[in-house]
């Protein structure tokens, strides 16, 4: 039998389609981080957050995030504000990069198509990220304060989540 060395942290493995850091604790920290990071800078950008959600058993695949945003008239209709809603898309990727440092390349996919939906090409978002992270940036005590409450939680009304970013602030 082999005497193993040190063992070393794993990195950010793909598999079947999931990110992951290599145990469930950390991948269901990653999500409460992602989901608040939305959440966080939508409510500093005017927009109603109404809940949060995350499913501790699989919460790579069943967490979200509803958002009112404010509407407004856009080429004759009333609409939310594109930027507005691209830079909330963005924000969730951000705020993982910013605590785990995670590579920049790696994008979830929903997001990525939330903000394209919006017609933003590849290099529109990248701009729209800087400013996502410029956000995120300043008020991430307040992003991991609200993760901490969904971590336990499970959810977040919209009571919950500000009693949560005040407790945080």
């Amino acid at each position: 039998m082999m005497a193993s060395g040190p063992r070393r942290a794993k990195g950010w493995t793909h598999r079947g389609g999931v990110l992951t850091r290599g145990t469930p604790a950390k991948d269901r920290h990653t999500t409460a981080i992602h989901e608040a990071g939305h959440a966080v800078v939508a409510h500093y950008l005017g927009a109603k957050v109404k809940w949060l959600r995350m499913d501790p058993r699989r919460p790579e695949w069943r967490a979200k995030t509803y958002v009112e945003y404010v509407a407004r008239k856009v080429r004759g209709r009333f609409a939310p504000d594109p930027l507005v809603v691209a830079i909330v898309a963005l924000a969730g990727h951000e705020a993982e990069r910013l605590v785990h440092n995670r590579p920049r390349r790696l994008l979830p996919a929903g997001d990525y198509q939330h903000a394209r939906s919006f017609g933003l090409s590849g290099r529109s978002i990248n701009a729209v990220g800087f400013v996502a992270r410029r956000y995120v940036r300043s008020v991430l005590p307040e992003v991991r304060g609200v993760a901490r409450q969904l971590l336990a939680a499970g959810k977040l009304d919209r009571r919950g989540f500000l009693r949560a970013l005040r407790a945080s602030a």
